[in-house]
C-alpha cells in the first residue's frame, strides 16, 4: 500500500512540474531618436490612442524610448480566433487562454525578459516609436502579417504609430535565448546562451 501511495505521489509531482516551463527570452531594444528642433514625438499612450509630447528638453540629447514586445506562437491557429479573443489580445493587451502569446516592455535600461516560455516556434515582435523608418522591414514581418487574423486591427491597436520588426525563433526545452534589436540601424542578433 505504501509503494502504491508513493508511486501515485511521484506521478502527481511529475505532472505538476511538467506544466512549468524554464525557457527564457531576453535582450535589449535600442531605439535612439534625436528630434530636429520644433518637432514633436508621438508616444504610445495606451490602446485607445497616442500621447503627444512637445518639449525642448528632448532636443538636448539623444532620447532612448521604451519599447513593447510580443512573443507569438507561430503554430497557433490564429485564423480561428473569435472576435472576442482578437479584441482581448489586440485592444486590451490580455493574454489568451490556452494560447501562447506573451507580452513584455523594456525597462529603463532598454532590457526585456519573457520568462516561463513554453517550447515551440515564435514570432518575436518589437514595437518602437518611429520617425523616418519604414513600418515593416523583414520578410518575417510580412509573414506575421499574413499569419495574424484581422491584421488591420493589429496594426491599429497593437502597432499603433510605431515601427515593427519581427524575428522568428525556436525554443527547445529550457533554452536561454537572447535577441537584441537596434533601431533604426536594422541590426538584430539572436543567440542561445
Amino acid at each position: 500500500m505504501k509503494k502504491l501511495f508513493l508511486a501515485v505521489l511521484i506521478a502527481g509531482l511529475c505532472l505538476n512540474f511538467s506544466a512549468v516551463y524554464a525557457a527564457t527570452v531576453t535582450g535589449f531594444v535600442k531605439w535612439e531618436w534625436k528630434p530636429l528642433p520644433g518637432t514633436m514625438l508621438l508616444e504610445s499612450a495606451d490602446a485607445r490612442g497616442l500621447g503627444v509630447e512637445i518639449g525642448e528638453r528632448r532636443h538636448k540629447k539623444r532620447h532612448i524610448i521604451s519599447a513593447r514586445l510580443q512573443l507569438i506562437d507561430a503554430k497557433m491557429k490564429a485564423k480561428t480566433l473569435s472576435e472576442d479573443e482578437i479584441r482581448a489580445w489586440y485592444r486590451d493587451g490580455l493574454p489568451l487562454a490556452d494560447k501562447k502569446v506573451y507580452f513584455a516592455r523594456t525597462d529603463a535600461k532598454q532590457h526585456y525578459v519573457f520568462e516561463d516560455v513554453a517550447p515551440g516556434e515564435y514570432y518575436l515582435a518589437a514595437f518602437a516609436p518611429c520617425d523616418d523608418v519604414l513600418w515593416q522591414h523583414s520578410d518575417t514581418a510580412y509573414e506575421l502579417q499574413r499569419f495574424l487574423p484581422d491584421y488591420d486591427q493589429f496594426a491599429l491597436f497593437v502597432m499603433r504609430a510605431d515601427t515593427m520588426e519581427v524575428l522568428k525563433i525556436k525554443i527547445e526545452g529550457d533554452d536561454r535565448i537572447r535577441a537584441d534589436f537596434d533601431f533604426p540601424h536594422e541590426n538584430f542578433t539572436v543567440r542561445k546562451n
